[in-house]
């Protein structure tokens, strides 16, 4: 995987959450919770976590994801980054 920018990433993550129909975009930042911000449901969180996934072709082991930092686009971007 080439290494982007933080900002990139966080553009991209942006754009996979924008896919969603639920997606509240308006006034969403990248600070924003995820799971309790933007709309989405339970099964469309779970998609959006497979697609980062498949996208930067890692894997996130369940644990990581209930850090509360990794409930924003900053704190995602930061720990694809980071892998």
């Amino acid at each position: 995987m080439q290494k982007d920018s933080i900002k990139n990433i966080q553009n991209q993550i942006f754009n996979i959450l924008k896919k969603n129909r639920s997606f509240r975009s308006k006034d969403f930042k990248y600070n924003n919770n995820i799971v309790e911000d933007s709309g989405l449901d339970s099964f469309e969180i779970m998609s959006f976590i497979i697609e980062i996934e498949s996208f930067y072709s890692i894997s996130f082991n369940p644990e990581d994801l209930l850090h509360e930092e990794m409930h924003s686009i900053e704190g995602l971007a930061k720990y694809i980054k980071s892998n």
